[in-house]
């Protein structure tokens, strides 16, 4: 596998690493977190090391053991064994000791101590955190930072998973400080930032500052800061990806360069929401690519305060164009599916009406049959009108409800057959689908703004 700057494997989740690391792991979704689990359990077996996992959704015993079995043909015979051991969290932080330091480490010591006395190389030791409430952070990052202190000198190697979404800042620059590497992955290729135990006497251990930049770097979404007048200056590199400006060419540039020139007193409204909401805000706006195209983006940003003044503002910019073209796509769909039942119901009344005319004509009983035949098929012609309603009411629900609205408008719906015209508007939106603490990742960069400031 190949090696990045900070001697971290990249491709695939680091297994090769030596005895005494820490491992962050940052992950988005259930497969996220299935793949550095397997590698970490498949190279505690190949090290002759008990492995002890900590589960938890989305993954928790059971998933876990069901996604291992594929990977791993003699999965129930090392369950068997001993040297493969799942545990639920409430198994783990239930029992005595809980979120006590002193009880956790020594509970993992005895761990280790076992594993080498049944004859094993040494212990693999994996959790998943998303169990873990905000309250429960800071008593949970006390057990994190004991543990840290003390694998260095033992046959342990430790693996934290945590999902991105409830990670803020301040979570972000906990796990960057308590860990020998932090792996993020990007493109399905996993990238570590940090430094291995191994090489800490050939380099100097990495910053708070710099691994957050590094983070940031890695991320999926632009991360982004400016000075108080909009002036960028910091843009992470997947702006080069997103929208095909070299980061370096960013660096001085204001946002308003980038965004369509009507969409400007949007921008300024964000502006002054933002100045009123230390929380942050959001916006969606369009902006130019590279190549002179528009994309679709969301913004979060947040405000960099100095001493009593807006010292610049910090955020993230997401390429939301193939969702939001998705959704118009569904709803245009809707529309023409809930005009066809109306079409259809009149195409069916229309012989019915001729039927039941004949059947007006004529006498006995098989004019009683046709009538009743078409009381029948009037009432089935009645439930796809009464379905054309609940469509309707559906889908102006979703329109009305769309997250995603907040300054692009939607395409006018043309003519319609049947000569019925309708027309689909904007819906704001007040919140976001994502929650801003999940989203903001530079604040690092806000004592330099603030200094530019003073």
């Amino acid at each position: 596998m190949a090696q990045n700057g900070t001697g971290a494997p990249e491709g695939r989740p680091v297994t090769s690493v030596p005895w005494g690391t820490h491992i962050g792991v940052l992950y988005r979704n259930r497969q996220e977190l299935a793949d550095p689990v397997i590698s970490f359990v498949r190279a505690a077996l190949a090290r002759d090391a008990c492995c002890i996992l900590v589960t938890a959704p989305p993954l928790n015993s059971t998933g876990a053991r069901r996604v291992l079995k594929k990977a791993i043909p003699d999965l129930e015979s090392r369950l068997a064994s001993g040297q493969l051991v799942l545990q639920d969290h409430h198994e783990v932080y239930q029992a005595a000791g809980g979120f006590d330091p002193a009880a956790r480490v020594n509970a993992c010591i005895a761990a280790e101590e076992r594993a080498l006395d049944q004859g094993f190389d040494g212990l693999f030791l994996g959790g998943n955190t998303a169990w873990l409430g905000k309250e429960d952070w800071e008593s949970f990052n006390c057990v994190v930072t004991a543990l840290h202190g003390v694998i260095k000198n033992r046959r342990i190697i430790a693996m934290n998973a945590y999902p991105l979404r409830r990670c803020g800042i301040t979570e972000i620059m906990d796990i960057a400080t308590g860990h020998d590497i932090v792996l993020v992955n990007r493109d399905g290729h996993w990238k570590g930032v940090g430094n291995m135990p191994g090489r800490r006497a050939e380099a100097a251990p990495c910053g708070r500052d710099t691994r957050i930049r590094q983070i940031a770097q890695t991320s999926a979404d632009i991360v982004f800061t400016c000075d108080a007048q909009g002036v960028l200056s910091f843009v992470s590199h997947t702006v080069e990806k997103v929208l095909g400006y070299p980061p370096g060419d960013m660096i001085g540039r204001n946002v308003t360069e980038c965004i369509l020139p009507r969409f400007e007193p949007d921008l300024r409204d964000f502006k002054a929401r933002l100045d009123e909401e230390p929380d942050g805000a959001w916006l969606q706006t369009e902006v130019r690519r590279a190549d002179g195209t528009s994309a679709i983006v969301e913004i979060h940003a947040s405000p960099i305060m100095g001493e009593d003044m807006i010292a610049g503002y910090e955020g993230v910019c997401r390429d939301i164009t193939d969702r939001v073209l998705f959704r118009r796509h569904v709803y245009d769909q809707i529309e023409k599916n809930i005009e066809q039942f109306a079409i259809l119901g009149d195409h069916l009344r229309h012989p019915l009406q001729v039927i039941q005319g004949w059947a007006d004509l004529m006498d006995g009983e098989q004019s009683d049959r046709i009538r009743q035949e078409v009381r029948r098929i009037n009432d089935t012609v009645r439930q796809l009108d009464e379905g054309w309603l609940e469509s309707r009411k559906i889908r102006d629900f979703l329109v009305k409800n769309e997250p995603a609205a907040e300054s692009v408008p939607r395409r006018q719906k043309s003519t319609r057959a049947a000569g019925r015209s309708r027309r689909t508007t904007a819906r704001s939106r007040s919140r976001a689908e994502f929650s801003p603490s999940q989203q903001t990742l530079s604040r690092y960069t806000g004592e330099q703004l603030v200094r530019q400031a003073r």
